[in-house]
């Protein structure tokens, strides 16, 4: 399994995403959950056969808007870069907004390091 990552920036709450992900990736499953840094949400895509978490630092009042709302799918399939390239229009066009495909190297709970592989534009 692979674990495809994608980033964008948005002012839009975690939870105000349920609805509309839901329905761009065929879920009936999202739920939302928080700690002290992070906030996500986690559920199931059957359009694409993959686990899905939606995630962003807060303040406990609010996402931190200026930092990246992370999108990862944990991938079975095998034309990934058909499924990276559907994914990253998707996500495109529905936050209206440039959205990274890459890696992202965790090495503390606040610190990560965001390698860009490619980028999709809601133009596209």
């Amino acid at each position: 399994m692979r674990k495809l990552t994608f980033w964008t920036y948005s002012e839009k709450e975690i939870d105000d995403l349920i609805e509309p992900i839901s329905k761009l990736f065929n879920s009936n499953d999202f739920i939302r959950d928080y700690e002290n840094v992070w906030e996500w949400i986690v559920g199931t895509s059957s359009e694409f056969k993959s686990k899905i978490n939606i995630s962003r630092e807060h303040d406990w009042e609010k996402g931190k808007y200026t930092k990246p709302l992370i999108f990862t799918f944990d991938y079975k399939g095998f034309n990934k870069s058909k499924t990276v390239n559907t994914i990253g229009n998707i996500l495109a066009k529905e936050f209206n907004a440039e959205v990274n495909y890459g890696e992202l190297l965790i090495s503390s709970k606040r610190d990560y390091e965001q390698k860009t592989k490619l980028t999709f534009r809601p133009d596209n």
